[in-house]
């Protein structure tokens, strides 16, 4: 009878046990991977704390501050460092420790390159690619690329945070769509500083999404940004329905590029590192820009322009748009 009891105490906790097992067993497995990319620049920089730059940047990091603590266990974070740094982005980086430890926090120098050298870029993000992969097999951590999911925070909104986040998640392989939340961000465009996100919405039969902006003074604008293609290497032809009476076209630093757009300087074209009058090589027969359409690649970080009575036109553009393939 005894003996009889004795099992049936064991049948009953041997199910705890191994619900506490598995519990206290650390999860080796990554669905969630944060791209954290060049945090904190006008911090560095030393701007005056009511610069409207700064301001948005510190409203975006104490974000980032938040999200932290509360990320689930199964995150892996890879934090992408800038030239020069203030005091945010070592702050930030043992915040991730203290939430997940060292094994899942990846912290990537910074090099200077230019989409207008694609083969300095690409080996700076081979090597980016290999050092997340020796971190995640020495801490034997492994990931589904068709199920995990990626969010990219960071610096700038158009550059640096959509082109080093596309590209590590193509590194890696994924296959979900990364995902960034311009409240996670900050922006270069100026024209963005008193801007209200409106909506993303995606290019069919593509990668591409669009973010709509109420630019707040009459005036919408939509940013078109790759999610799984490297967008600094992306000159896939984004063909958009637009017609010159209603749309325009211009730089992230408000230039206006068409229909009355000029041919860029010089001195802008030799500094396209810093700017969008960066070299595309379009495929044998991309649509010439004409009056009504216009043809853009993501790597030229340009927005679309409309008034408020033409928004709905916007968004039919944008879900009548196609994406060509790339020039090989």
């Amino acid at each position: 009878m005894k003996t009889k009891c004795l099992f049936v105490v064991l049948a009953i906790l041997a199910p705890w046990q191994i619900r506490t097992a598995f519990a206290e067993t650390p999860v080796r497995v990554i669905d969630q991977f944060i791209i954290l990319v060049h945090p904190c620049p006008y911090e560095a920089f030393r701007k005056k704390e009511t610069d409207p730059y700064r301001v948005l940047e510190r409203a975006a990091c104490q974000r980032w501050f938040d999200a932290i603590p509360s990320l689930p266990l199964s995150t892996f974070v890879i934090q992408v460092d800038f030239a020069v740094e203030g005091p945010s982005p070592d702050k930030l980086h043992q915040a991730s420790i203290d939430r997940l430890g060292t094994e899942r926090v990846c912290r990537v120098g910074c090099e200077v390159r230019s989409p207008e050298e694609p083969g300095l870029l690409k080996e700076y993000y081979s090597s980016i690619r290999r050092q997340i992969s020796q971190q995640l097999t020495a801490q034997k951590l492994a990931f589904d690329p068709a199920t995990c999911k990626t969010l990219i925070w960071g610096q700038s909104f158009e550059g640096c945070a959509a082109g080093f986040g596309s590209a590590i998640a193509s590194g890696l392989g994924l296959k979900t769509p990364t995902q960034l939340d311009y409240a996670m961000s900050a922006p270069d465009a100026p024209f963005l500083l008193s801007a209200k996100y409106v909506q993303t919405v995606s290019v069919p039969d593509s990668d591409v999404q669009a973010y709509v902006f109420d630019l707040t003074d009459g005036r919408y604008a939509a940013f078109f940004r790759s999610c799984l293609t490297p967008q600094w290497l992306d000159h896939r032809p984004i063909e958009i329905p637009i017609n010159s009476k209603n749309f325009s076209v211009i730089t992230k630093q408000g230039d206006p590029v068409w229909p009355h757009g000029e041919l860029p300087t010089q001195k802008q074209r030799a500094h396209s590192r810093y700017n969008q009058w960066r070299t595309v090589v379009w495929p044998q027969g991309t649509r010439p820009p004409g009056p009504q359409s216009f043809t853009l690649a993501t790597v030229q970080e340009r927005y679309v322009l409309t008034t408020k009575p033409h928004m709905q036109e916007l968004l039919s553009a944008i879900k009548s748009a196609e994406v060509k393939p790339q020039a090989k």
